[in-house]
Order: C-alpha cells, then structure tokens, then sequence
C-alpha cells in the first residue's frame, strides 16, 4: 500500500505541476497579444496556484491546481523601472603564472 500512496501523492504534483506548465506557456504565447477591439484590455498575465488537501483514501497530503488568477498591472510599476547601465570594462591585470 505505502507503494501506491507514493506513486499517487507523486501523480498529484505531477499533475498540478503540468497545469502550472500549461498557464506559463500560455503566458509566453500571448506576451505580445494586443486588444481585440480598440479601446480593449490586452492579454494579462496569469498566475497559477497550488492547493494541498488530505486526501481520506490514501491518507496523505496531495497537491492540486488552484485558481489561476490573472495578474494586474499597476501604472507605477512602470514609472519604478530604471534603465540598468551596462558593466563597465576592467582593466585586464597580468597575474605571473
């Protein structure tokens, strides 16, 4: 029995662990979608979650896809973004060998 209740509890993560795969590629997919109609919202981002439960046939902890949420973007995230300057060059020390 504890050999099934492995593979299961391990089915379980690896299950919600595809969902979480599937919402991140949908995520690159649609980065660059724009509005349908003028004035529209283009395609947010979505922000997968997980929940454990107890499951009473096993009798263990299993994980499961939650709710996917879709993510807002606030307007003074972008205002807070700085240009990072590029590194700058150093001089290349001669070290005896």
């Amino acid at each position: 029995m504890d050999f099934l209740k492995t593979i299961s509890v391990a089915a379980s993560g690896l299950k919600a662990q595809s969902g979480r795969m599937r919402v991140i590629a949908e995520n690159i997919a649609n980065a660059d979608s724009t509005a349908d109609k003028p004035g529209a919202d283009p395609y947010r981002r979505k922000v997968p979650s997980f929940q454990r439960h107890f499951d009473r046939d096993l009798e263990a902890n299993v994980v499961e896809m939650g709710r996917v949420a879709i993510a807002i973007a606030l307007p003074s995230a972008r205002a807070s973004i700085r240009a990072i300057p590029p590194p700058t060059k150093r001089a290349r020390s001669s070290c005896p060998t």
